[in-house]
């Protein structure tokens, strides 16, 4: 959860959930980028579950890579 949260509020906002004393233990330990193979890993088990209408029209991993 916390991983695709960024795209949703801001560090603080994730702090204050998560009741961290720093926003650097929020950032540093709890949100990670994760790389494009596990976004196409979710993607594929989404599209293979819910079928490839669904998984187009799906938004599954927000600004979990570089590329946005």
């Amino acid at each position: 959860m916390v991983t695709l949260a960024p795209g949703k509020g801001s560090v603080k906002d994730i702090q204050a959930h998560l009741r961290h004393s720093k926003a650097d233990t929020t950032a540093n330990e709890y949100i990670q980028e994760l790389p494009e193979s596990v976004e196409r890993i979710v993607e594929s088990m989404y599209e293979e579950l819910m079928g490839p209408e669904a998984a187009a029209s799906a938004d599954l991993l927000p600004n979990a890579t570089n590329g946005g």
